[in-house]
């Protein structure tokens, strides 16, 4: 073979091997080591370095805690109304994952290696049916992008928890690859300690250095000096024993006898000199302005009012949280295979409210009032039972539309008279009294009770009115005749 082929082979060999290992050559890992904010400056052989600075671990915790603790919800929307599935496979999954963490511990891992590292992944396992059963979150040191061509796999190193016995090459279909902002690669996520990295750096060397001088007691380093000559020996000899005598928490605060005419002189400026406070306040104020936390929540109440506090909040969840639980719903939705338009995953950012009882209860009355909500809908975001009726929405009534207003003429008042102008009144015409009912015929009810349908036809005119004459005729018998005339008297009326 020869030789430029063979160079060209083994050059080859060595941009296959850095993929595999460090992933792109124009990648920030390779110019980005894992102690780049601290090299020289941490104490040695110490991960995650960075975490040590009380301010960076607040704001990831913060963020991580609060975005795990919120509930998942799976929707379905048909284009007119939407539906929550109750007993969604997804929702399960990543309520418990697998066997060594809850919902909690899977979430809030896979955000801080996301904010730490700027990228997190999680590795499934799946069942017969190929769905998924198990949800791992995998450290990112642990995993690699090795690219082939226009393809790219994961290299998974072996991970026991996880069932990974060796190095694994994963295609994307079977890793979540959960990452932060991109720059020159669209695979690898920048973290944002690379705009926090100076500002913690500074604040981890206040803290060594507070730390420093208060392990000797508040006092000071400086330097020996005196007029007379000294030879190197006896310079090591007075330097090693005062090192040994008054160096350290244990020496700190003895005695000293100087002899040779030598005299201390102090030369580390004072706390209030080098404004430590000031310039540590700040190195958490920038941390806190990387990660987008206001500072009340990192414990800084100096300027911040209960009011204010509540303002702060709802700033934290719309420019903080928000970005994040979009892009985390968005990524969980499509690694189940949803369309992200019809069905998709959802937080429940309701709960992060939870706190301030009279501004949900009073936003949830409001809902309510204005038809967005049922009351069964509230009472559920409350952790209440249905009650009767409490699934239909509710208007007020006094509401109508503006045209309906504008047809009505009595909403439109005369304008106001003069004393002297009033119209005198003028007096009413009463209606003719009318004339009262008469009275039902009781003859004709008797009738119509007795005989019913069957009620016998009425005579001709002249025949009733014979029979009414007769039956109006009231026949009155006298006293027997006497014997004198033998008459018969009978009186018609």
């Amino acid at each position: 073979m020869p030789l430029l082929a063979r160079v060209a082979q083994v050059r080859n060999r060595v941009r296959g091997w850095l993929q595999r290992q460090f992933g792109s050559v124009t990648n920030l890992r390779l110019v980005w080591p894992d102690d780049w904010f601290q090299r020289g400056r941490d104490f040695p052989n110490v991960g995650g370095a960075a975490l040590t600075f009380p301010a960076v671990f607040a704001s990831i915790d913060i963020i991580s805690s609060d975005i795990a603790r919120l509930p998942m919800r799976h929707w379905r929307d048909n284009g007119v109304a939407r539906s929550e599935v109750l007993d969604s496979w997804p929702v399960s999954v990543v309520d418990k994952p697998n066997d060594y963490q809850t919902g909690f511990d899977l979430i809030k891992m896979l955000v801080t290696s996301q904010l730490y590292r700027g990228n997190g992944y999680l590795f499934p396992h799946r069942n017969r049916r190929y769905q998924i059963d198990e949800l791992h979150c995998i450290f990112p040191d642990y995993v690699q992008i090795y690219r082939a061509a226009t393809e790219y796999f994961y290299q998974v190193s072996a991970q026991p928890l996880a069932e990974i016995d060796t190095t694994l090459m994963v295609p994307p279909r079977e890793m979540m690859h959960h990452r932060m902002l991109t720059f020159n690669d669209p695979l690898y996520g920048v973290s944002p300690l690379v705009a926090a990295a100076v500002s913690s750096s500074i604040g981890l060397s206040i803290l060594r250095q507070s730390d420093r001088f208060f392990s000797r007691m508040a006092r000071p380093s400086g330097v020996l000096h005196t007029a007379r000559a000294l030879d190197r020996r006896k310079a090591e000899e007075i330097k090693e024993r005062w090192q040994r005598f008054y160096a350290g928490a244990e020496g700190a605060g003895d005695v000293a006898v100087l002899e040779e005419g030598l005299q201390w002189q102090t030369l580390t400026m004072t706390a209030v000199d080098a404004q430590l406070i000031d310039q540590l306040r700040y190195s958490v104020e920038d941390v806190a302005r990387v990660y987008r936390v206001p500072l009340f929540m990192l414990g800084d109440l100096s300027k911040v009012s209960y009011n204010s506090s509540e303002q702060l909040s709802r700033v934290y969840v719309n420019g903080c949280l928000s970005a994040h639980l979009k892009a985390l719903e968005w990524r969980l939705s499509q690694f189940f295979g949803m369309d992200t338009r019809r069905e998709y995953l959802e937080f429940d950012t309701d709960q992060i409210f939870r706190g301030e009882f009279q501004a949900r209860t009073e936003a949830l009355a409001r809902s309510i009032q204005g038809g967005l909500r049922t009351p069964d809908e509230a009472r559920r975001i409350e952790g209440l039972n249905p009650v009767p009726g409490g699934d239909q929405i509710f208007m007020q009534q006094q509401m109508v539309p503006v045209s309906m207003l504008a047809a009505r003429s009595d909403l439109n008042p005369s304008p106001p008279m003069m004393p002297g102008q009033a119209p005198e009144p003028s007096r009413r015409e009463l209606p003719p009294p009318s004339s009262p009912p008469s009275p039902p015929d009781l003859g004709e009810l008797l009738m119509d009770a007795v005989f019913g349908d069957a009620r016998p036809r009425p005579r001709t005119r002249y025949a009733a009115s014979a029979l009414a004459h007769r039956h109006a005729q009231r026949k009155i018998m006298l006293p027997p005749r006497n014997a004198d005339d033998g008459r018969e008297r009978r009186i018609y009326h």
